[in-house]
């Protein structure tokens, strides 16, 4: 019913077999609401099932009315505050470019149920340059640094973004600006350099308002999949069926041009593919061919998708990160070099550790000796278990892992 939702979500679709399950009586309300929590569709929920409520429990219906409203209030509040940082940005002369969320929000790609989408925070990209002044403008309309407990030297050098928050009625709720410079870690070569010449313009509420072309927005939410957190939530997965569905023209010759130059296949694939199975959206099948992606690398993501999606909860988050981690990039030495050569502060985050006590620094630098452990605990889990790996590697149908039309 949670995949059907999502449906409902991008083409109004699943109502029937929607109102057929809550017609047999089965539902766990209570594993339904955690995964409706975990793929961050919950806000959606009332929406969608308000026309079948005499077939819901009435406490269910009442908890998710009450969820509804609750992030239309909060959605209504950061489309303000949206406006009102761009407005600040334009009329000193600093470009800016919602991003994500925010983007998604601004361009209303949602439609009529945009204030159902969840946020936590306001996403922007700003020029590297205009960085300092960028953040000046922040702080003057109230603003501070969040960085975490962090050395601001980290962000500025080993990460893409910083944080700002402002409180808002008395100290009781806060606003989260993420302020990016680039949209993924720094590298060598510098990663969509066309981006800033291909931004687009588009008209809301009287004014105009600058955006990332259709084609750097997916870019966009391919490299979120990279990020520590929720990799296989449905609401990531709309955002890019959503995309796909509104821009049928995109400039497909230029992503795969920066898809290979940026090194971005594997997670462009990850990204299609879930559009294609759980929307059935496709790409061209000149695009998928085009990425040059190997059938055994194509095999392990479409079953990590279909192994993991609503099976994630039961978990650990580390462990399906892990095993993302290494499918999201096209070859093993990129990943495996970011876990070898992690900066501290990501080390202390990924072990929940603060991370410049003594403890944690000692324990850095001696991660050289025992991520070899680590790896050997996964050998012998997979010697013990060999399901563990029969599953993940071995040629089982989509119809075994995935038992839904």
């Amino acid at each position: 019913m949670v995949l059907l939702i999502a449906r409902w979500i991008v083409d109004d679709s699943g109502l029937p077999e929607i109102k057929e399950i809550l017609a047999g009586g089965a539902v766990n309300w209570e594993h339904f609401n955690a995964l409706l929590m975990d793929h961050e569709v919950y806000s959606f929920a009332y929406a969608c099932l308000k026309d079948f409520s005499s077939l819901l429990p009435g406490n269910e219906v009442d908890l998710l009315k009450r969820t509804y409203y609750f992030n239309l209030a909060r959605i209504s509040c950061f489309q303000d505050e949206i406006f009102r940082i761009i407005d600040v940005y334009r009329e000193r002369g600093v470009d800016i470019l919602p991003l994500k969320g925010s983007a998604f929000l601004v361009d209303n790609m949602y439609g009529g149920k945009a204030g159902s989408r969840p946020m936590v925070d306001i996403d922007i990209l700003v020029r590297e340059d205009n960085l300092c002044r960028a953040g000046e403008l922040l702080e003057n309309i109230g603003y501070h640094k969040d960085l975490g407990g962090l050395k601001e030297d980290y962000w500025r050098r080993r990460n893409y973004h910083i944080v700002y928050e402002r409180s808002n009625c008395n100290n009781k709720s806060f606003t989260l600006v993420e302020m990016h410079w680039l949209l993924d870690y720094p590298r060598k070569t510098p990663l969509l350099p066309r981006l800033w010449d291909r931004i687009i313009t588009s008209r809301v509420e009287n004014r105009e308002i600058s955006l990332l072309s259709p084609e750097d927005m997916l870019f966009c939410l391919v490299l979120h999949l990279r990020r520590f957190g929720k990799v296989l939530s449905l609401k990531s997965a709309c955002d890019c069926a959503l995309l796909l569905a509104k821009h049928k023209d995109l400039d497909w010759d230029y992503i795969l041009r920066e898809t290979s130059n940026g090194h971005m296949r594997a997670s462009l694939y990850f990204r299609l593919v879930q559009a294609g199975m759980f929307f059935d959206i496709h790409a061209p099948d000149a695009v998928l061919k085009g990425l040059c992606l190997g059938r055994y690398k194509k095999r392990l993501i479409e079953q990590f998708i279909l192994r993991n999606t609503f099976s994630a909860l039961s978990k650990t988050g580390d462990s399906v990160f892990l095993k993302n981690h290494f499918l999201a990039y096209d070859g093993f030495g990129e990943p495996a070099g970011m876990i070898l050569h992690m900066p501290l502060e990501q080390f202390g985050k990924f072990y929940r550790l603060a991370p410049y006590r003594v403890g944690t620094v000692l324990l850095y630098r001696m991660r050289f000796f025992f991520y070899p452990f680590y790896l050997f605990a996964l050998i012998l889990r997979a010697v013990i278990n060999p399901g563990f790996i029969a599953g993940l590697f071995a040629g089982r149908s989509k119809e075994e892992l995935w038992p839904i039309n």
